[in-house]
């Protein structure tokens, strides 16, 4: 029996090397064993779109945080040109304003100076005239010195000095005499000594 059985083991030492030599065990289909990986690739997906998820907030945010200072600087810059242009049209009214009384100013400066001229020019004819005795000429030329100062002292003061002489003399104007006298009366500037003008000797 101990014969028997070494002679088996011996048939099966050679069997099992005659089945590695020809690749028996070659074709047979290993069992491959399969690791279940599907729990952390399943955690990655979710860690990596929640990485995307927040990167996409992040950028949002950035974009409104632009957005937003972008539209108060539009809101400030509108504002300071807005005013900017408002006072610089108000500067400009203002300066056109100022030209055109500066001119009005010179203007009527220059008028100014021309009547009193034409003032002065007329009394002048007119105490000329009444000197010479030529009461009708002296009367009309400080006419023509009143249209330009109706108050004038001189104007009204040659004329009630014209019309007293023509008067006294002449018998004629007392009433337009006794008119312009109390014209110059009147007058701020006029003087004792200028009605004292008023009176003749006989």
């Amino acid at each position: 029996m101990g014969f028997s059985s070494y002679s088996k083991s011996n048939k099966d030492n050679r069997r099992l090397q005659k089945g590695i030599s020809s690749g028996y065990f070659k074709q047979q289909n290993p069992i491959k064993i399969k690791l279940n990986t599907n729990s952390g690739s399943s955690l990655d997906k979710r860690k990596l779109n929640k990485a995307i998820r927040l990167k996409k907030i992040s950028i949002i945010k950035q974009v409104f945080f632009f957005i937003g200072i972008s539209g108060i600087l539009m809101v400030f810059l509108f504002k300071f040109f807005n005013k900017q242009i408002i006072n610089y049209r108000i500067g400009y009214k203002q300066s056109i304003v100022e030209c055109q009384e500066l001119k009005l100013n010179e203007e009527r400066s220059e008028i100014e100076e021309a009547n009193i001229q034409s003032y002065n020019h007329y009394v002048d004819l007119g105490r000329e005239h009444f000197q010479n005795g030529n009461i009708d000429a002296a009367t009309r030329n400080y006419f023509y010195a009143r249209e330009y100062f109706d108050h004038g002292k001189d104007a009204n003061l040659g004329l009630a000095i014209a019309y007293a002489y023509d008067c006294k003399y002449n018998m004629a104007n007392c009433a337009l005499a006794n008119q312009y006298y109390d014209v110059a009366k009147r007058s701020p500037s006029v003087t004792k000594k200028d009605l004292a003008l008023l009176q003749f000797d006989e």
